[in-house]
């Protein structure tokens, strides 16, 4: 009997170590590397000293155990957070600033109030995302107890910004690509799209003015000067994360 627990033991041990050290990432060994270091030596210990009549197997077992245990604990929850921010910035990409875009032709004034609500929640969506993501990368930093100055530490961060560029640079396209659909005039025609805005065309002798005017204008609200602001609107997305620094 307790050979059978003995071996039972020794194969759950070497099954999470082998699953755990297969799962990792090359930035993400660097991490826990000591770790597995610890429970590398530990295991030396037994496969050099003891065997199935050793009485100090039981104590052998406990001690790997636990290092595997708490090994296992660390790649987790670093697995996880890793997993959690990759998700929370491929997110960034499925919904534009216009979020969902114009349903009906909006006068200036109607469209100046809907674009505004619309921009300030996908902003402060993506705020509160930033905030998880820092909040995930110091809960990974304490997880690890690597020193911040450590090139392992410093090689994830990097990884971790790389990702956030590709964030970035997913939202930026999914909105300027937005803005290409609702002046696009085959897409609306395509897709039955009510045009954006409500443009008046007024006859005053001898001239035919347009109402917004059709180009860039000093006030800034002309339809030029609109579309500018949608594009503008998508490339200030870059801003809303801070870097995240490694030391």
């Amino acid at each position: 009997e307790s050979f059978r627990q003995h071996a039972g033991n020794m194969d759950l041990i070497a099954n999470t170590y082998n699953e755990m050290r297969e799962c990792l990432l090359p930035v993400e060994w660097g991490l826990v590397k000591h770790k597995f270091e610890y429970m590398d030596i530990a295991l030396e210990e037994g496969i050099a000293h003891l065997n199935w009549k050793s009485h100090s197997i039981p104590a052998f077992l406990k001690k790997t155990m636990a290092l595997v245990k708490e090994t296992h604990k660390v790649v987790t929850t670093l697995k996880a957070n890793f997993k959690t921010i990759v998700q929370l910035l491929s997110s960034w990409s499925l919904v534009s600033v216009f979020n969902g875009g114009f349903q009906r032709t909006l006068s200036c004034h109607e469209y100046q109030e809907q674009f505004e609500d619309s921009l300030d929640a996908r902003y402060h969506e993506i705020r509160e995302d930033a905030e998880k993501i820092h909040a995930l990368v110091n809960q990974t930093h304490e997880t690890v107890q690597v020193p911040r100055g450590e090139p392992t530490w410093k090689q994830f961060i990097q990884h971790i910004n790389g990702k956030v560029e590709q964030g970035l640079y997913g939202a930026i396209k999914a909105s300027v690509n937005a803005v290409k659909t609702l002046v696009d005039p085959e897409y609306i025609q395509q897709n039955a799209h009510a045009p954006v805005l409500e443009i008046r065309m007024e006859l005053v002798a001898p001239e035919v003015l347009f109402v917004p005017e059709l180009g860039e204008t000093v006030r800034k609200n002309g339809v030029l000067d609109i579309v500018h602001s949608w594009v503008d609107a998508g490339l200030r997305l870059g801003g809303l994360l801070k870097v995240i620094e490694g030391g």
